[in-house]
C-alpha cells in the first residue's frame, strides 16, 4: 500500500536478500534502501544512515501487529506464563518505537 501511494510504478527490485543484516550493510554501502521492521533496524538506530517511519498518504504511521502464538497447554508451564506476563507488562509500560532516532530528510 504504501509503495502504490508513494511511487507511479513499483519500485524496481534489483536484489533480494534473507537477512535483515545484509540489508542494513547493503543499504550502508550505498546500494539502495530498504522498508525494515523497527526491530530490524539493529545498528541504523545509532549510526549515519537515514530512519523515518513510514506514513500514508494522511501522515498517519503504518504500523503491524505482532503475535505471540502458543497453545492452551504451554500456558500452564510456569516459565511460558512468566513470560508471557512478562510481555504483556512489558508493553502496557512501554512504547515500542523510540521515536528520537527518526530524522526529517531534507533534500
Amino acid at each position: 500500500t504504501w509503495c502504490a501511494e508513494h511511487f507511479e510504478e513499483p519500485p524496481s527490485v534489483a536484489m533480494d536478500v534473507n537477512s535483515m543484516s545484509t540489508c542494513r550493510h547493503f543499504v550502508r554501502a550505498g546500494l539502495g534502501w530498504s522498508i525494515l521492521t523497527y526491530m530490524g533496524l539493529g545498528s541504523c538506530k545509532d549510526r549515519d544512515i537515514y530512519v523515518s517511519p513510514l506514513r500514508s498518504k494522511d501522515g498517519t504511521y503504518i504500523t503491524r501487529d505482532t503475535n505471540m502464538v502458543y497453545t492452551k497447554d504451554a500456558e500452564n508451564l510456569v516459565v511460558v506464563k512468566t513470560f508471557i506476563e512478562y510481555v504483556r507488562d512489558y508493553y502496557k509500560k512501554h512504547t515500542v518505537v523510540d521515536n528520537s532516532i527518526f530524522r526529517e530528510y531534507k533534500e
